[in-house]
């Protein structure tokens, strides 16, 4: 066959073209065709020998393929012959140009391309694989997978790099590719590892810088650079010692993207930077760099001093917003705060146009810049002037959540408005839980209070956590404490949250919370003192106990727990007892002073326990903790602020227990701490002092961006931190006056001077000059703050006052004894320029007390103090102080109007009964008498808060309680017997005549509810009424008096014969007395001349000789006593008779007499007589049928 090949090339080549010549790039398809058809030639000797151009062979290849693809159908030639397939797919198989490449895919016969060089020809096809209509992509990337996976020889790194590189230009991804190329990767990078030094060195020519830095980005693009890849690759590039900068930065950013941690290879390749020259070196290749290290927290100090003269030698025209954000926050992350590199990144940002800066990059250098405090704020001006053109919508919230606690930081400057303008993005997202938790601590630092805003958070936080229990996936514990504790400080925290986590707590069983979210929660929880479930408590406790018991409970976050348990009464003795040997256990110099003032707040809590003593030990361990703190640190670099607390919590220890040197160890304690404080009060000073000195030296430059405190807050807290601690000492109290003098004008206003007023007053310094100056002051310059716009463009000097000021300044006055009549007209003036709404219940209270105290308390005051306590919102808390305050001043002010005393008792019952002190119940009580307001559900609520304590109650508050329930007639017998026997269990001297008195009346009142055996309790009365026979005014006797006869007629046997008829005798005589003074009414009067006019023999004002009590109306020959029954008889708004008048009735009819009571009510002025005599009429048959 061959010598007939060419046999027929040269006759056919003569025969066809007779210009052999002009034929240079092979014969003609005719031939091509002619010998394939005619002689069945192999075409792979045809392509040997036939070198024609690529129109032909494509020709023929088509007709191959057409030949493979569809061999049922034949291609002919001619008419009379068709094209072997074997011979077509042997012609296909050979060909390696472009064309014939994409007809190879296009039949789907990819398994033909077999080595590198058709693997590079298929390169720049698929460089065009979109556009090319041949060939379907899909077709093209199996064939790709097809060649890599097959063993190409001599397949190298230049080889997959190249392949990487357009898989990624070109979008392909399939997870069966990505496995080949890890495989090819790892084949690699072990081949040549392997390798001998000599070979390696000759092999590795291809893994150089560039094919590897391409390789490693298009890694990180189809995310294959994972930890696992990077300990493949790292021995090799290792090895490399030729990279430039920028491929440097390639590298370091896909490690820095994948979150890969190579110290070795960070450290060659720093090692490298720091040798190269400059000029090599752009802004991308340094902020690639930066940025790698920075968030792989590699800090290297010698590479980022050699970066920063880098980028300090770079004019700002060659740096992009992008490359200046990303170095300014690879810095600050770093904590690398370089004065000289920021001021030269914060001149070039301000050079650059504002319109280059993409929101993300100018929060990302405001967040950045504000970290360095020695930067002046024209360049925080300027960034936050240019994200006000800016849409915040245009980027996630997540992404603002990440920058926004930083404009807190800057709101004096302008970051409270773009803060603002985020609202709109914060309301229309479903946030995930850090966004969440940043945008709640921001808006809550910055002021922004916005109800919808909150409500928002609030509904995004629920729902987390019913997704959270409905997936069964517990969620992140830090976020969930710092978003609650957000919501509570906000005030939009309702108990629907406060349930949902503590459902979502105990879901889990505490799984998700570690001690640092506990404590977090713990204390959301305490701030806005919700009642836990019983249940709850129980499983915290349990939770903290196994905590302690597996080691897992820091001393951080021990502190703060035990705070919030202090907080949320939950102080258990046990847990008591593992903290104090936590903290005890630990090293004390490592204590902050916060931590301290916590642990102080502990041992307060444990000392004011019903139970102190079982906390004995715990309270001592702590103590010693404090105290040895205090010995060793000196409060070195202890700010004045939390000096001051810390002086004023430890002044509240009691001193009990420990023994002789533990008190005098307190001593030694408390008068360093107090001297430390003083001496951080006159440094302070002389600071502040200096530096307005330096700033007026300054002229009109900026000073650098700080906090600036207030410097009369700062002397508010040393003030009131003195008078926690009792401190005593003149001259320091007038050091403290003569700096408030001192302060500039703008920093003295109303309420600094009302904070200086009430720590001088806890002390009862007296400095009658500076009350003079004060008084003087605020009569001249105090004023409303509704009516200062319009006094001020008169008057600029006027201080503007608000209610809370007003009351402290009030308070204040009288705690010194100043009682200026002009000064409180003027404070009631301005009071009443408020309007009623305005107030709160603790200003009410203490301008009431005030008011009172000065005798200045008018009824136009009266009437605003009421209106403002009617006009209070339903759901408005008071402390349980405010409460007893406003019970027991409202009654002495005058006030009647019920209404006002049903707000209070919804405010009340708002209230956790434990909340209330037996002292503070009581005085409820009390005040429930002076109102004649027998009210039950306030009554069973005061009744629980003491009910449980009635063994440990003070017999005092026990003797006042019984009180109340003889006046008001409570039965109660389970409560009196427990008060009783608390009162006689002290000796009858701790009671003064008067206390026994009123017990004596309030037994005998109460006499129905006493047990059977009340034996004890009265002769326990007796001797007490005995012992201070001599002291008793005639009052005291004749309540005694109502006693002896309550028991000679209702005890049988009688005690009378054990009492001296002296004392009897006296006890009824004054009994007489106050019963002749009683004024009869004009009711009373009538009710008689009808009663004459019934033809009754009637005696008026009767004295009845063995009870001592004054019948209104006696009628002889019936044998009755008519009463007329006043108002003063009864409750207020109900006609329940007082105890004093059951008493009275109960008695007369133990003497004989038949008694009947026409109520007030009963008896209308304007009624007929007839009516009148009907009514008695009916009185006197009921009273005969009762006998």
């Amino acid at each position: 066959p061959m010598k007939f090949l060419s046999i027929t090339f040269f006759l056919a080549a003569g025969l066809t073209f007779p210009r052999v010549s002009a034929w240079t790039a092979g014969p003609p398809s005719e031939i091509c065709t002619f010998l394939v058809a005619q002689h069945d030639v192999p075409l792979a000797k045809c392509r040997t020998r036939l070198r024609g151009p690529a129109s032909l062979r494509t020709r023929a290849a088509r007709t191959c393929l057409r030949a493979v693809n569809k061999p049922e159908e034949g291609v002919a030639f001619n008419s009379s012959r068709r094209l072997s397939p074997e011979n077509a797919a042997s012609f296909v198989e050979n060909l390696h140009d472009r064309e014939s490449l994409l007809l190879k895919l296009k039949a789907g016969r990819s398994e033909y391309i077999k080595d590198i060089r058709e693997l590079r020809t298929l390169e720049t096809v698929l460089e065009r694989g979109h556009s090319d209509s041949l060939v379907p992509f899909e077709r093209m990337k199996q064939a790709y997978l097809d060649v890599v996976r097959s063993d190409v020889p001599n397949f190298d790194v230049s080889d997959l790099s190249l392949l990487l590189r357009t898989l990624m230009e070109n979008d392909m991804s399939s997870q069966d590719m990505d496995q080949v190329i890890l495989h090819r990767l790892r084949s690699l990078c072990s081949g040549y590892l392997e390798m001998g030094e000599k070979e390696g060195a000759e092999r590795l020519r291809t893994f150089d810088a560039r094919n590897s830095a391409t390789m490693i980005h298009c890694l990180g693009k189809r995310k294959l650079m994972t930890s696992n890849t990077a300990k493949v690759l790292d021995p090799v590039l290792l090895r490399i010692n030729d990279y430039n900068p920028i491929q440097i930065g390639l590298i370091l950013n896909v490690y820095s993207r994948g979150k890969i941690r190579s110290p070795a290879l960070f450290a060659h390749f720093s090692s490298q930077l720091v040798l190269c020259d400059r000029g090599s070196l752009d802004m991308q290749a340094v902020s690639n760099i930066v940025n790698a290290f920075a968030n792989s927290n590699m800090k290297d100090q010698k590479l980022f001093a050699f970066l920063a003269e880098v980028v300090m030698s770079m004019p700002a025209s060659n740096m992009t917003s992008q490359s200046l954000s990303t170095i300014v926050s690879s810095y600050t992350k770093l904590g690398l705060f370089d004065e000289r590199l920021f001021e030269h990144l914060a001149t070039s940002a301000m050079s650059l146009p504002s319109s280059s800066f993409s929101l993300k990059d100018l929060l990302t250098c405001a967040s950045s810049f504000q970290r360095c405090e020695s930067l002046p704020p024209p360049v925080f001006r300027y960034l936050l002037r240019a994200m006000d053109s800016h849409d915040v919508t245009e980027i996630p919230a997540s992404l603002l959540a990440t920058h926004c606690r930083s404009l807190v930081k800057l709101k004096q400057l302008g970051g409270g408005r773009v803060l603002y303008k985020m609202k709109p993005a914060v309301l229309n997202t479903t946030l995930d839980l850090f966004s969440l938790s940043s945008f709640a601590i921001s808006f809550l630092q910055a002021g922004m209070l916005d109800g919808d805003v909150w409500q928002h958070l609030e509904q995004n936080f629920i729902h987390h956590l019913d997704a959270a229990m409905f997936n069964k996936k517990p969620p992140r514990g830090r976020e969930i404490g710092s978003i609650l504790s957000a919501l509570v400080k906000s005030g939009y925290c309702t108990h629907k949250t406060l349930n949902k986590v503590q459902h979502c707590m105990q879901a889990f069983s505490f799984a998700w919370v570690s001690s640092q979210d506990l404590s977090s929660l713990l204390s959301a929880f305490a701030r806005v003192g919700g009642n836990l479930d019983e249940s709850f408590r129980a499983d915290v406790i349990r939770h903290l106990l196994s905590l302690c018991d597996s080691s897992k409970l820091p001393a951080d976050d021990a502190i703060i727990i035990g705070g919030a348990m202090v907080k949320l009464r939950m102080v258990e003795e046990e847990l008591m007892e593992r903290i104090s040997g936590i903290l005890s256990g630990g090293d004390q110099s490592k204590l902050q002073p916060v931590q301290v003032l916590s642990l102080n707040t502990m041992i307060y809590a444990m000392q004011c326990h019903p139970n102190p003593s079982a906390f004995a030990s715990s309270i001592s361990r702590m103590e010693d903790v404090v105290m040895a703190w205090i010995e060793k640190s000196r409060m070195k670099n202890c700010p004045l602020e939390l000096g001051c607390k810390l002086l004023s919590s430890i002044s509240s220890w009691r001193d009990e227990g420990g023994g002789q040197e533990k008190e005098e160890r307190r001593e030694r304690v408390k008068r360093l701490l107090y001297a430390r404080v003083k001496d951080l009060l006159s440094a302070w000073w002389e600071d502040n002092a200096e530096r307005d000195k330096q700033t007026g030296m300054r002229g009109e430059k900026e000073i650098p961006l700080q906090k600036k405190k207030n410097l009369a807050d700062t002397l508010v807290l040393v003030s009131q931190t003195l008078a926690s601690a009792k401190v005593q000492e003149d001259d320091m109290w007038k050091q403290v006056i003569k700096m408030y003098r001192s302060l500039p004008s703008e920093q003295r206003h109303a309420t600094s001077l009302a904070s200086i007023l009430q720590s001088v007053a806890r002390v009862e310094f007296r400095d009658e000059s500076f009350l003079q100056e004060a008084s003087k002051t605020v009569q001249s310059e105090v004023v409303s703050r509704n009516i200062l716009s319009d006094l001020q463009k008169t008057r600029p000097d006027l201080w503007s006052a608000d209610p809370k000021t007003i009351a402290s300044l009030c308070t204040s006055f009288i705690g010194l004894q100043f009682y200026d009549e002009n000064l409180f007209r003027h404070m009631a003036n301005v009071i009443q320029q408020f309007q009623p709404s305005e107030l709160r219940p603790p200003e009410i209270s203490k301008l009431l007390n005030a008011f009172l105290r000065v005798d200045l308390p008018s009824d136009d005051m009266v009437e605003f103090l009421s209106s403002a306590l009617r006009n209070q919102p339903a759901a408005t808390s008071y402390t349980p102080n405010v409460l007893v305050s406003l019970f027991k001043d409202l009654p002495r002010a005058g006030v009647e109007d019920l209404k006002v005393y049903e707000q209070l008792k919804y405010a009340l019952f708002l209230l956790n009964p434990r909340d209330l002190s037996d002292v503070q119940a009581a005085a409820i009580a009390i005040a429930m008498v002076k109102l004649q307001w027998r009210e039950q559900d306030i009554w069973e609520f005061v009744v629980l808060a003491v009910r449980d304590r009635s063994e440990t109650i003070n017999p005092q508050v026990a003797l006042n309680f019984v009180r109340a329930q003889a006046f008001l007639y409570f039965e109660d017998s389970v409560l009196l017997e427990g008060l009783l026997m608390r009162i006689i269990s002290q000796d009858h001297t701790f009671f003064n005549a008067q206390d026994i008195a009123s017990l004596s009346w309030s037994v005998a009142v109460l006499s129905p509810l006493l047990p059977p055996n009340c034996s004890t309790v009265i002769h326990w009365i007796l001797r007490a009424i005995l012992s201070c026979r001599t002291s008793l005014e005639p009052l005291a006797k004749a309540q005694i008096h109502q006693f002896f006869i309550s028991f000679a007629f209702e005890v049988q046997g009688g005690l009378e014969q054990e009492l001296l008829d002296q004392l009897k005798q006296e006890c009824l005589q004054s009994f007489q007395a106050s019963s002749k003074e009683s004024l009869s009414s004009t009711q009373q009067a009538d009710m008689s001349r009808v009663l004459k006019g019934m033809g009754y023999e009637v005696h008026d004002e009767h004295l009845e000789a063995r009870t001592g009590y004054s019948l209104d109306c006696w009628l002889p020959h019936a044998n009755t006593a008519v009463e007329f029954d006043g108002p003063s008889h009864f409750s207020r708004e109900s006609h329940l008779p007082l105890g004093s008048t059951r008493l009275k009735r109960r008695l007369l009819k133990a003497a004989g007499y038949r008694l009947t009571s026409i109520g007030y009510w009963e008896w209308p002025q304007d009624a007929s007589v007839q009516y009148k005599q009907e009514l008695l009429a009916r009185a006197l048959e009921e009273a005969k049928a009762e006998g």
